[in-house]
């Protein structure tokens, strides 16, 4: 199942992981087994990170689920995140809680009695409550003690305590507070996917999504998309470029309103390439063959809509947004600083240059690449997340284009910044980043620990030779990329860890380049 494009377990795994969670006990079906497996080996392999696979033989409820897990447990502490829940916030790796959110009514939910310490007093499983008891159990628990977290967990099946002819969760949470006091934790972005309508609903809910880009997509299958960034305009151009000349490649734009900065376009419920290329278990050959038909789209359909560029103009726009604006965001991110700072630089023990030290390099050989444009009508973001592509019709819908190539009214821009950007999404791995399918780390001051979940090498080769079979120069490719990922780091304070991760890697990739061309 999977929530916004990524397998909702994946969001739990990830997202405990970068909090420093280093071992996984997965309980699933024997029938699911073999899938999720297969899964977590394409997409999340991490040093530092175990996760077991545990096989519930029979479904007899949640609480039975623990009871298999319970001879796995190490003495210390346990944290439990049941597999339909979302969350998006730190938790607490310390104590004994059970995490809660305010619920208004029915009865589908465990409720949670407490006195006014916050301390539990009683549950109401799947039945009446008291009207005061308006908190509900969301799936998340921490126990300080997993020992005996264990043992109560074997004591209720063996004592055969089922509740609605299943083993709860709340059996066990009785047994243990007789031991130990267990407290509410409030849990403010908790998202409920156990049911169609909340599944649904989180997958509407604009996970990840920036404040100014909110996005509504309505039981109607229409997105709306309320866009504050002064470039909607031409974002909303080039869909309706596209739109007017009847050429399919994106979701048909309905309507547009300028004042109220959003527009409507229709919804489609298509994978992207992102998530095809992280967890989808696609053959390297079979991704060439993909890559190869969006490139056929996009030179006959896209890239020919602009029929002459002046040569020396786009040549400018190039110095702009390969030179310029590096240089500008670089000087905008603290980060950087920070790292240029260190005496020495190393990720995972190899020595890397300093991000000061890759710009310099990086826009003296940027100087030659802004000199032959290949000029088109570009759609500017064209990274893996903003391809949708079925599988089954073998089609491709654009989205989310960037609209302009440094100013209003010229999407006619350089071909070769959306191929970087294909090229950032194969290589440099984009999507995996902003999935969270790493891990990173500072070990000592200039000492990184920098790893991606996923691995694509054998999937770079077939595509980087398709790329150059194509007649494009691979070169210039690679050092838009890197530009890509030092230039994106201001638009990512909102994540540290992301921003960190996005840095490390231009520095990888800065260094490796430089050491193929030394």
């Amino acid at each position: 199942m999977r929530v916004c494009g990524k397998p909702l377990l994946l969001w739990t795994i990830s997202q405990l992981a970068q909090q420093g969670v280093g071992r996984f006990i997965v309980v699933v079906s024997a029938q699911a087994s073999d899938i999720i497996t297969r899964s977590l080996q394409r997409s999340y392999i991490l040093p530092g990170v175990t996760i077991e696979i545990v096989e519930q033989q029979l479904p007899l409820g949640p609480g039975q689920a623990l009871a298999c897990a319970a001879p796995y447990l190490l003495p210390g502490r346990v944290l439990v995140a049941l597999g339909d829940t979302l969350f998006s916030e730190r938790l607490p790796l310390y104590g004994n809680w059970i995490g809660t959110a305010q619920v208004d009514g029915g009865e589908q939910w465990c409720r949670v009695e407490t006195n006014g310490d916050s301390q539990i007093t009683g549950f109401f499983d799947k039945c009446p409550s008291p009207a005061h008891v308006n908190l509900a159990a969301v799936g998340l628990y921490h126990f300080d003690d997993a020992m005996l977290f264990s043992q109560c967990a074997r004591e209720t099946t063996d004592e055969g305590k089922r509740l609605h002819g299943e083993y709860q969760i709340s059996s066990i949470l009785d047994e243990y507070r007789r031991y130990r006091p267990l407290y509410a934790h409030l849990v403010s972005t908790w998202r409920d996917c156990g049911d169609i309508h909340n599944f649904a609903q989180a997958n509407r809910s604009p996970l990840g999504t920036r404040v100014k880009n909110a996005i509504v997509i309505d039981q109607m299958g229409i997105l709306t998309k309320r866009d504050s960034d002064p470039a909607m305009r031409e974002r909303v151009q080039w869909y309706k470029e596209l739109n007017d000349r009847h050429i399919l490649v994106a979701p048909r734009l309905i309507e547009i309103n300028q004042e109220k900065n959003y527009f409507r376009i229709e919804h489609l419920d298509l994978p992207t390439l992102g998530e095809i290329y992280l967890y989808d278990p696609i053959l390297p050959v079979q991704m060439k063959l993909i890559c190869a038909g969006l490139l056929e789209t996009m030179r006959e359909l896209v890239w020919p809509l602009v029929k002459s560029v002046d040569a020396s103009d786009l040549i400018m726009r190039c110095r702009s947004m390969y030179i310029d604006k590096l240089i500008r965001r670089f000087d905008a991110c603290l980060l950087n600083r920070q790292l240029s700072s260190c005496r020495s630089l190393e990720i995972n023990g190899i020595p890397t240059v300093k991000p000061n030290e890759a710009l310099h390099y990086l826009t003296s050989k940027l100087e030659r690449v802004i000199q032959a444009p290949l000029p088109g009508f570009i759609h500017g973001d064209l990274h893996f997340s903003n391809i949708l592509y079925s599988l089954r019709y073998d089609y491709f819908r654009l989205i989310d284009p960037r609209g302009n190539f440094s100013g209003p009214g010229t999407s006619g821009g350089d071909i070769r910044y959306d191929l970087s950007k294909l090229r950032h999404s194969y290589h440099g791995l984009y999507d995996a980043i902003t999935n969270d399918l790493f891990v990173v780390k500072e070990l000592d001051p200039g000492r990184y620990l920098f790893h991606l979940g996923v691995n694509r090498l054998d999937y770079v080769t077939l595509l980087d030779g398709l790329l150059e079979s194509q007649g494009y120069d691979l070169d210039s490719i690679r050092l838009i990329e890197i530009s890509f990922f030092l230039s994106m780091l201001p638009c990512h304070t909102d994540h540290p860890d992301r921003q960190l991760a996005f840095l490390l890697r231009a520095l990888q990739m800065i260094t490796d380049y430089m050491c193929e061309h030394n």
